[in-house]
């Protein structure tokens, strides 16, 4: 019977918990020790994983009691290489600045190694990492010094780190680099000054530049980078979220620089594409935590973030990450857009105008930018530099519902009804299910007082929408205009059925019972408006007319005083004054 093994690819981190399951069990006999690792585990269920997940978790669900004695073990296996994670990401600009590379200095991933001019495998290992940027023109491979093996070390390290600072000189730091560390015998300051001779460096300048307080907070930064990591020796090698230690072959540094290359195109995939806020803002994170990218990519990651910032309502954190994208890239129109949106959202109506106007002047080819403009206009009731916007939106892009809608509603707003219809039927002619177009046009023929085709309207927009509680609401007012008062007295009870804190529907309802000659039926839903909203003068209004249909004088004269406090030219309450012979 052939021997049975464990792919290693089960499941993220299953190896360990299957090693120790199986343990458990006795499948493994003399791998029951907790430290068993990932390939000695790897002896059962060979091309199987789905029957080694299937036997983990059906011992384990026979067995409850032993995930105290897993995962304490586990979780403790797994802490350094979260916690390493961690301190890479949060380090990634620490890796490179002030460095001369080897290899790209813009390449697209980063091989850091912590490296001792005394280190024997140090030296050993430098033509494998020459070989390896010969090969990828994508690998720059930085040097964090850590001189561990004594006061030459030092020495020699203050010297490379002074020659990495200089102005011109710090292009020769790769040859310097190379020749130093192939160099035979014991390095120290006087062999780092020779080498440095021998390229034509300026020894003088270098031993004074060796001096200076910058190279002291290096060497320090990269030892309090090296105890963070957990590193004991050199030479160490960081590469994407990855330690690797000394005496590391080809191979292995081949694989984790391409798994590092693809989180990283996967990081910047997600940071440009990701439909999931959460995903979009974890992937962008990682990107500008990265330190190594130009200008204008960091500034699309920026970007990128605020707008996933701003789709989970956290403004204050995409207003930060917009300002960053624009102090990076002054010329990025949509930044612009998506900051105006921000302080529209915010009501800084003058800011949302002036980025709104900036983006339109970098790029005024965007029909987006020309309706967001528009909107603003309408916010402030500039109903005509609104059409003017919505008319320009319309120019270069014909088919923008978005532009239509908006000019339908300035329209409106404008007293250019028959202009506002032919919009929204454009609208819809574009989005036949755009339940928003369907309502507004129906409001419009209401206001024109064509109730039948008001109502054929609102019908369209409840087939669509039929638990939006707001669309029965205003059938309910369009039937209460066509003394259809039964029909509307339905649809605001279906509202309120919908949704309980409709005040106006409560309201709405009062009045139609009041219409009807049931006043007393109307007093608790003219009661309850006011509990859901005690500011809304118009109920105060409904009340009042209650009142004095029930013949409680006092209080409908108080109420009509409360409803002018909040609406003071609200006819119906002046009018009710004077009926009953009151002041306001």
């Amino acid at each position: 019977m052939r021997p049975l093994t464990i792919a290693r690819s089960v499941v993220p981190g299953a190896a360990a918990a299957l090693a120790m399951a199986l343990a458990a069990v006795g499948v493994a006999p003399g791998h029951a020790q907790a430290q068993a690792s990932d390939t000695e585990a790897a002896k059962v269920f060979d091309g199987r994983p789905e029957d080694a997940r299937r036997f983990v978790k059906d011992y384990l669900a026979r067995n409850p009691h032993l995930l105290q004695e897993v995962l304490p073990e586990f979780n403790q296996r797994l802490r350094p290489q979260v916690e390493n994670r961690s301190v890479i990401k949060s380090s990634a600009a620490a890796f490179v600045a002030g460095k001369v590379p080897l290899g790209n200095p813009t390449g697209d991933v980063t091989l850091a190694e912590f490296v001792d001019f005394n280190c024997l495998p140090c030296k050993r290992a430098l033509p494998l990492l020459l070989d390896l940027v010969k090969s990828d023109s994508g690998l720059r491979i930085v040097m964090v010094h850590h001189p561990i093996l004594g006061p030459g070390s030092i020495e020699a390290a203050r010297i490379a780190i002074a020659l990495q600072t200089q102005q011109p000189g710090a292009d020769r730091y790769p040859a310097f680099h190379e020749k130093l560390l192939a160099s035979p015998g014991m390095v120290n300051k006087v062999r780092a000054l020779a080498v440095a001779a021998e390229l034509g460096i300026d020894v003088a300048r270098l031993e004074a530049d060796a001096a200076r307080p910058e190279v002291d907070a290096a060497l320090e930064n990269a030892s309090r980078l090296a105890r963070a990591l957990g590193l004991r020796g050199v030479p160490s090698y960081v590469v994407g979220d990855s330690i690797l230690r000394g005496g590391t072959d080809t191979g292995t540094f081949r694989t984790r620089i391409s798994v590092a290359r693809q989180e990283q195109l996967d990081s910047l995939r997600h940071c440009d594409q990701a439909a999931h806020r959460e995903l979009k803002i974890a992937a962008c994170t990682s990107v500008i935590g990265r330190g190594d990218l130009g200008k204008e990519a960091l500034a699309r990651a920026y970007a990128s973030r605020c707008d996933a910032y701003a789709a989970n309502r956290q403004h204050g954190r995409a207003m930060a990450d917009c300002n960053e994208a624009i102090q990076l890239n002054p010329a990025a129109a949509r930044v612009f857009a998506s900051r105006s949106a921000l302080h529209a959202a915010r009501r800084r109506h003058e800011r949302a105008l002036a980025d709104i106007g900036e983006a339109i002047r970098l790029d005024p080819k965007v029909a987006q930018f020309y309706v967001s403009r528009g909107a603003l206009h309408s916010m402030g009731n500039a109903f005509a530099e609104a059409v003017a916007d919505f008319d320009a939106a319309i120019g270069i892009d014909s088919r923008s519902h978005a532009a239509h809608f908006g000019r339908g509603n300035a329209y409106r707003k404008l007293g250019q009804q028959d202009r506002a219809i032919a919009d929204y039927d454009e609208v819809i002619r574009l989005q036949p299910t755009y339940v928003a177009a369907h309502v507004r046009r129906a409001d419009v023929l209401r206001d024109m007082r064509e109730y039948a085709r008001a109502v054929a309207g609102y019908d369209q927009a409840i087939a669509l929408q039929p638990r939006e509680a707001f669309t029965y609401y205003l059938r309910g007012g369009a039937f209460s205009d066509s003394d259809r008062h039964d029909k509307a007295l339905a649809d605001y009870t279906d509202a309120l059925r919908l949704n309980p804190q409709l005040a106006v529907a409560y309201d709405a309802r009062a009045r139609t019972w009041l219409k009807l000659g049931k006043a007393a039926e109307g007093l608790p839903d003219a009661e309850r408006a006011l509990e859901l909203r005690p500011k809304l003068g118009q109920s105060y209004d409904t009340r009042a007319h209650i009142y004095e249909a029930l013949g409680r004088r006092e209080e409908a004269i108080a109420d009509f005083r409360r409803a002018l406090s909040l609406m003071p030219a609200l006819q119906p309450s002046l009018d009710g004054l004077a009926r009953l012979g009151a002041t306001h």
